[in-house]
């Protein structure tokens, strides 16, 4: 089933090229996505268990910046402003990465592991959460 993104405002119903669109001609802010964004996390996560670790302030503040380029007329590239989710098997630095394992629960991902992290905040937006990895990838199933 296919939803018309134009017959809702919902953002988190659009694609991220329409949002990115919408964010870029000025119909909605980065701000206002990642607020709809993060409000349909703490909605549907309790049931879900989708989302091992949010990001709220870094999320919030890049959101901001997004806003602040789009003013200027800059674009930081195709995503520009559209928040992504970074699943647990790519290594963020300084954050802890269980890789949904036991024996990994007091692993943090050290500085040099932000390779893939940065480029994605660097050409597109940011990342607002971690989602969880499926026990096959993480050695569990």
């Amino acid at each position: 089933m296919r939803i018309d993104t134009l017959a809702t405002s919902e953002p988190y119903y659009a694609t991220a090229t329409e949002l990115a669109r919408r964010i870029r001609d000025n119909e909605i802010s980065s701000t206002e996505v990642t607020e709809a964004f993060l409000a349909r996390i703490v909605e549907r996560n309790r049931k879900l268990k989708a989302i091992v670790r949010v990001f709220r302030t870094d999320a919030r503040a890049r959101a901001k910046e997004a806003d602040e380029a789009v003013a200027r007329g800059q674009s930081w590239g195709t995503l520009h402003g559209v928040a992504v989710t970074i699943k647990e098997v790519i290594l963020m630095a300084n954050t802890p990465s269980t890789l949904n394992s036991k024996r990994m629960k007091d692993f943090v991902a050290p500085v040099w592991s932000a390779r893939q992290t940065n480029q994605v905040r660097r050409r597109h937006s940011w990342q607002d959460e971690r989602t969880r990895e499926p026990p096959a990838l993480s050695g569990k199933g």
